[in-house]
């Protein structure tokens, strides 16, 4: 496919695809196209790389709470949470709290940071104002919404509030 010359806008597919390089242009004026030849990647191909990097660049997400942690999570987030951020997690007021939009690693962001965030700010109407335990639990809810596993370990507030594992959003595999 030819097109007209063009600046390629390669920062908005890396790291996802690999753009191949443009074939060399010959430097004498009777050799020297007046347009490029560039290949279309078509968007399916697109996601498949960036799925395929995703995957082969991620580890399993830790198990940092306890499936009873995340089921009372549920509860406490619905009681306190869901009128500006949706039953669902998917954002009203309040932002998404699920997903790649939400999580993303571009965001740089650690379980201790949102949970920081979430215990000292939330509820808007009351910042602050839960139970420790609910917002451990809210937050192992969260956590599970975002594909983190369950475990053994119970979190506790003060490791919640100290971890540096990174949250980062992971899709539950396909059944």
């Amino acid at each position: 496919m030819l097109l007209a010359p063009t600046r390629c806008p390669v920062k908005l597919v890396q790291p996802y695809a690999e753009v191949p390089d443009a074939a060399p242009i010959s430097t004498s004026a009777a050799a020297r196209p007046t347009r490029l030849q560039v290949q279309a990647w078509p968007a399916a191909r697109l996601i498949a790389v960036a799925e395929k990097k995703h995957a082969a660049s991620s580890q399993a997400p830790p198990a940092l709470y306890t499936a009873a942690q995340a089921d009372a999570g549920k509860l406490a987030f619905q009681a306190n949470c869901a009128v500006c951020h949706g039953p669902t997690l998917e954002g009203r007021a309040g932002p998404a709290l699920k997903g790649p939009t939400f999580a993303t690693p571009q965001a740089h962001f650690s379980v201790g940071d949102v949970f920081t965030i979430v215990s000292q700010n939330m509820p808007a109407s009351a910042p602050g104002t839960l139970q420790h335990d609910d917002y451990v639990s809210i937050m192992s809810f969260l956590l599970q919404q975002n594909g983190y596993p369950a475990g053994d370990t119970a979190l506790t507030f003060d490791s919640a509030g100290k971890s540096k594992v990174k949250l980062v959003y992971h899709r539950a595999p396909s059944s």
